[in-house]
């Protein structure tokens, strides 16, 4: 923290801080003016690598609910949303899965929301900090080919910019949302909920300000079902039960299925406050606040009925002339309730040095103020309602960051260099208790803690050389300094501490792009990039009842060198992008999760090299034909596993859950001033969840399914300030899965107010 500090003090005390990067038409123009706004540009305009980007008009006239949505039509892109307001809605690229979170960027107005404690489901960017009123656009960068940004890029970065007022400004949005789920096994249920959203910014003379508020509440689907296999039977006797599922599990082994899970009702609520000031015309500063909490509950239920027609949850019983354990090892009918409640700060300054240099600092710290969540051990019906149990803690788990940039523009005619400084830290406190009743959070014992911290310094430097009207050459560095310490490992009778460790990195990049006329343009990007283990990869480990979690504190990095080439043509009336890449990762950190066994195990372990190639053809069309835009993308993938010397029976197997096909499809139509029309379509192609192959069975639950959803949505103003909108989601409600069951048909009806 004094770090940042410290150079955040020398900025300001430079009177050389600024908001947004400088433009310059190139060589034949050197003279650059430096452009002070008060947020940082979404995308450099010498950035080396492929970008995509929809404004918020685009965003909010297909369905945008949650803040993540803003994504889940951009070109080769996957985000994992399990329902509205899931708020583990990992985002993934090219060569990334749909649970490595760590693999992705996500920047809100400069402000990194991607939570790098961990690397899995359960550190999804925090998009609930961003309301989905307050999106202005939402850009993405694909790959690690500039130097500004850490190993993290691999995949993709996504950069939210939010609304700037430049007069006073207000917007209210209602939803409601409802879905018609049912499933294989004959359960059918209707899931309802509903959001609200205020936004109010004004500027006035050198100040502006902005406020936004944002209440959701809604139902999930089942997240998961109790599942056991067919063959797996105990001796002994027991009620006969009937009522059972069966169908095939991912690598066609035939099993029972119980009942639905992980039900989740979640109740967010979000609050935002930014202020900015011109202290002169040439240096802005802004300070960033949000709040950002939720409660929620899972419950389940069991099919299985008595002879009574009594629910049957735990216990031996016998079920199609075989005897059952419900409960082996803990209760396969979980419950659980939690709390939520997060704070990010930020901080930015920018301003002016002569007339072509512009700085740019920014601190951001994300707290975890509250993270409670309980859960029972004692099998329902009596461990629904509490009794013995577990509560786990992440209170004071926390991250910070800070950045110092200077760029120049049309530095002695022809260069465009970006100098920077990076600083992060993060710490991770998590604490498991045993509990005589895990609702009212009555504890008892210590059952588990793992705690450690990690730090990163970080130098780069990237220069873009126009040394020809037709011809650029960008090159950049990226040197890094990494260290993770007081790594701790305790159970109930026993402490262990880790030791420390450090490693550095050289990451170079190197692009050039050829005008070759003035509407096509070619770019061959290459790059190397690091990403170093989280904090929970490294030391959080877990043992309880239903799973084990095996961490590893040797973890090598993962490294990358990517290649990219891209041809990019502009059109009368849009643009087409072609690209071509290549992926070569080394030590790739693999999260591999048997859940065929009681308990689950989870390995981490470093895959020894992985090979991504791939092609993505992306285009964007205004007015193709009278009111009518389109936006397509189509991807194609080959993600293999080269060499595993733990596990050669992986060699030359795909890599999990990275689709071998992706397309998107937006079309809107604007037949009068007052109405909108959008056909949208998303599809994803065949993927597998284990390394070695064997879950040939994609398209059931514990799966990794294609899919191909289309969307509709009508928007109709009904006034020149209130605009009526109603969408369905799914409209064919095709069934999913990427392990868990995805939505089916959703409809949102909304009604938005704005001036």
């Amino acid at each position: 923290m004094g770090r940042i500090a410290l150079l955040l003090a020398a900025a300001t005390t430079a009177s050389l801080l600024s908001a947004g990067e400088a433009e310059t038409e190139g060589p034949k123009k050197p003279e650059a003016t430096v452009v002070v706004e008060s947020k940082p540009t979404p995308v450099d305009i010498h950035n080396p690598a492929p970008t995509e980007g929809l404004d918020g008009i685009q965003l909010r006239e297909a369905n945008l609910v949650n803040t993540e949505d803003g994504a889940k039509y951009m070109s080769n892109v996957l985000v994992r949303k399990r329902f509205v307001g899931d708020r583990n809605g990992v985002i993934s690229g090219r060569n990334s899965n749909s649970i490595q979170s760590a693999a992705a960027l996500v920047y809100s107005d400069g402000l990194l929301l991607s939570n790098f404690l961990g690397n899995n489901y359960n550190f999804g960017p925090r998009w609930g900090t961003v309301a989905p009123e307050e999106i202005e656009r939402v850009d993405l960068i694909y790959g690690p080919y500039s130097a500004l940004y850490p190993g993290n890029s691999m995949g993709v970065t996504a950069w939210i910019t939010t609304r700037e007022p430049q007069k006073l400004e207000a917007s209210l949005r209602l939803q409601g949302f409802t879905q018609a789920y049912s499933d294989e096994y004959g359960f059918s249920r209707t899931f309802n909920g509903f959001q609200t959203s205020a936004w109010m910014g004004d500027r006035i003379g050198r100040f502006s300000y902005s406020v936004g508020v944002n209440h959701l509440d809604n139902l999930g689907q089942p997240m998961q079902y109790a599942t056991l296999l067919a063959s797996a039977t105990t001796t002994g006797t027991g009620p006969t039960a009937t009522g059972a599922g069966h169908d095939l599990d991912p690598t066609n082994a035939r099993r029972l299925v119980l009942g639905p899970t992980n039900l989740e009702h979640t109740v967010q609520d979000q609050a935002k406050l930014r202020f900015g000031a011109f202290i002169t015309p040439d240096f802005h500063v802004a300070f960033t606040v949000a709040r950002w909490q939720n409660h929620f509950t899972r419950s389940s239920e069991s099919w299985l009925k008595d002879a009574t027609g009594a629910p049957l949850w735990s216990g031996r019983t016998v079920i199609d002339g075989l005897t059952y354990n419900l409960s082996p090892s803990s209760p396969i009918f979980p419950f659980a309730d939690g709390t939520e409640a997060t704070t990010l700060m930020g901080l930015t300054a920018k301003g002016k040095l002569g007339q072509s240099w512009l700085l740019e600092a920014i601190l951001s710290g994300y707290q975890v103020d509250k993270d409670q969540l309980g859960s029972n051990t004692t099998a329902a019906p009596a461990g629904a309602a509490g009794g013995a149990g577990q509560v786990a803690f992440q209170d004071g788990t926390y991250w910070r960051t800070g950045d110092l940039k200077a760029t120049g523009e049309a530095i002695g005619g022809q260069h465009h260099l970006a100098l920077g400084l990076h600083w992060d830290h993060y710490r991770l406190n998590n604490r498991v208790f045993n509990a005589t009743d895990w609702r009212q959070g009555t504890l008892t014992t210590l059952g588990s803690r793992f705690a450690g911290q990690s730090e990163t310094q970080a130098a780069y430097v990237q220069d873009a050389w126009l040394f020809s009207p037709t011809w650029t050459l960008t090159a950049g560095l990226r040197l890094e300094r990494w260290k993770a310490y007081d790594g701790l490992i305790q159970s109930g009778t026993a402490l262990g501490t880790l030791a420390g460790r450090s490693e550095s990195a050289a990451s170079p990049k190197l692009s050039t792009t050829w005008m070759v006329q003035d509407s096509w343009s070619l770019r061959l990007s290459v790059g190397k990039a690091t990403r170093f283990p989280t904090v929970s990869e490294l030391f959080q480990g877990s043992l309880s009842a239903g799973s084990i979690v095996n961490n590893d504190p040797s973890l090598k990095p993962e490294r990358i060198s990517a290649t990219d080439l891209t041809s990019e043509w502009t059109l009368r009336s849009g643009l087409v992008r072609l690209s071509l890449y290549e992926d070569d990762i080394r030590d790739r950190i693999l999260r591999q999760t048997n859940i065929l066994v009681v308990p689950n195990i989870t390995n981490l372990q470093n895959v020894g090299r992985s090979r991504v190639r791939g092609a993505e053809l992306s285009a964007h069309w205004v007015e193709l034909l009278p009111g009518l835009d389109l936006q397509a993308s189509l991807s194609a993938t080959q993600a293999l596993t080269l060499e595993n010397p733990r596990y050669p029976a992986y060699e030359g197997k795909y890599m999990t859950t990275v689709p071998r096909d992706r397309a998107s499809l937006v079309a809107t139509w604007r037949p009068r001033a007052d109405w909108t029309f959008v056909l949208a379509a998303r599809h994803t192609g065949d993927t597998y969840s284990n390394p070695d192959g064997t879950d040939m069975n994609h398209n059931t639950f514990g799966g990794a399914s294609s899919f191909t959803m289309v969307d509709l949505k009508a928007n109709w103003k009904l006034s020149q300030r209130l605009t009526a909108g109603l969408s369905v989601d799914n409209a064919g409600s095709a069934r999913a899965f990427i392990y868990h069951p995805y939505p089916h048909r959703t409809y949102t009806g909304e009604l938005r107010w704005a001036f």
